[in-house]
């Protein structure tokens, strides 16, 4: 197809370059979404715990249930870190492909977890869509874990990267 020079985008034959630099600041945006969603359902679980009453006491005392809450909040601050530095990567305009896809990869997964575990602790109520919000937060985070290429492309990609440092160190 022809197009007028005033009508491209960056420069002729770089188009598939353009876009793989284009895909490394979506995955740190997809990132971003999945720990926000992750948070999400933390803030919902945690809440949940608290008022829920059984034996006369809310199920936040519970040690199971203050383990998976602790987890959540354990992994969702990894999450958080990894988000941060790769966007400082990116303004510092340094070389993030790499961290871009280990951000994205851990913090879509870890909203999964963190959205399965408030299911867990809202127990029966967690699958129903209405009052509390853990059910979508899952179908949503899951929806992290494909976009901007799925789980097993960002392990591709990582191990890529790691086998183009090593190369550069000989």
């Amino acid at each position: 197809m022809f197009v007028p020079d005033e009508n491209l985008l960056g420069k002729e034959g770089e188009g598939f370059k353009q876009m793989l630099i284009t895909l490394d600041g979506g995955r740190i945006s997809i990132g971003a979404m999945a720990l926000g969603l992750g948070q999400g359902a933390l803030d919902v679980a945690l809440k949940y715990a608290a008022e829920r009453h059984q034996f006369g006491k809310p199920i936040i005392a519970n040690q199971a249930i203050q383990h998976k809450l602790a987890d959540m909040s354990m992994e969702l601050e990894a999450a958080r870190l990894l988000i941060y530095d790769c966007a400082r990567r990116k303004d510092a305009k340094e070389n993030y492909t790499r961290y871009s896809a280990i951000c994205k990869l851990y913090a879509s997964e870890v909203g999964r977890r963190c959205a399965e575990h408030a299911i867990e602790i809202l127990g029966s109520v967690g699958i129903l869509t209405g009052k509390y919000t853990a059910e979508r937060i899952w179908r949503d985070v899951k929806l992290c874990e494909i976009g901007e290429g799925t789980s097993e492309v960002q392990r591709l990609v990582i191990a890529r990267e790691l086998l183009k440092e090593l190369e550069a160190q000989k």
